[in-house]
């Protein structure tokens, strides 16, 4: 019989190596943005315990000011870390390319306005001023960046969902390799070939869920057509937003995308039974 050694500490690398790492690096946030987020639910706790209290019109506005250049900081930030992780990606397919240079567009376009809008806020002083900036600034995040940066995270969990699906198929066709040249498993009971016929299922249920999530993802694209003297122009005016193809309330990108990693996330456990049994094996 071939012996092909595996260890406790390989074993446990394996399984980290293969799940807990790309799972949790779709979800990462900058230390940036952390730190920007806990100040703005800091000042958040701080505003509702003004308006329980009495507070001198100073303390009211030191306060509101603070949360207001909270917000600021996050939004900041937060565009700053998105452009990062979406230019990282390498995609081919024409439709997303141009959905990715447009988002890197507007988080770049963002970043400046909100650098511009931080140098305006300093020269508010009193509290109708904080009042006409918050509401400016509330209704800028709901009517342009929100949508954008929805578009932004639901790009970046499509396509590091791609990334790990093919790190699975490598895992799965490892794995695959190991079962066949460690004889002892393949007893009468086939039990690495089952646990290999449940992890192949639940790859393909994931790779369903992802290539939904990005078909959903290439609606965002603005669809072309040729004009009179044959040049291909956007169907939609300049500066418009592009809006995602219908889906249904449950079926949104991010939801097609968790389930395409509790799909990968059986594969994971097939995974590691069949290395414990190959462990067994030696």
């Amino acid at each position: 019989m071939t012996r092909i050694f595996f260890n406790r500490a390989v074993l446990i690398a394996f399984a980290f190596a293969i799940f807990v790492v790309p799972y949790n690096s779709v979800h990462a946030q900058s230390d940036e943005v952390k730190s920007a987020r806990d100040k703005v639910t800091e000042s958040a706790d701080k505003l509702t315990k003004l308006k329980a209290e009495a507070v001198a019109p100073l303390d009211e506005l030191s306060v509101k000011k603070t949360a207001l250049k909270g917000v600021l900081d996050l939004s900041l930030a937060e565009a700053k870390n998105l452009y990062d992780q979406v230019s990282m990606f390498e995609e081919h397919e024409s439709e997303l390319v141009i959905l990715q240079q447009e988002l890197l567009d507007n988080l770049q376009s963002f970043t400046a306005h909100l650098v511009a809008e931080k140098t305006r806020f300093e020269g508010v002083t009193d509290i109708d001023g904080i009042k006409l900036f918050a509401q400016t600034l509330n209704n800028w995040r709901t009517n342009v960046y929100n949508p954008e940066v929805t578009k932004a995270i639901e790009f970046r969990l499509v396509m590091r969902t791609q990334e790990v699906l093919k790190t699975t198929d490598e895992r799965f066709i490892r794995l695959s390799q190991l079962v066949k040249r460690t004889k002892s498993i393949q007893g009468k009971t086939g039990e690495g070939e089952t646990l290999l016929n449940q992890a192949a299922r639940n790859i393909k249920d994931a790779r369903i869920a992802y290539g939904e999530a990005r078909q959903a993802l290439i609606g965002y694209v603005p669809v072309v057509e040729s004009n009179a003297i044959g040049l291909i122009v956007p169907s939609i005016s300049k500066g418009e937003i592009a809006k995602p193809i219908a889906l249904p309330e449950k079926r949104r990108i991010s939801d097609l995308v968790g389930d395409a990693f509790m799909s990968l996330k059986g594969a994971y456990d097939s995974f590691l039974k069949l290395a414990r049994l190959i462990v067994a094996a030696q």
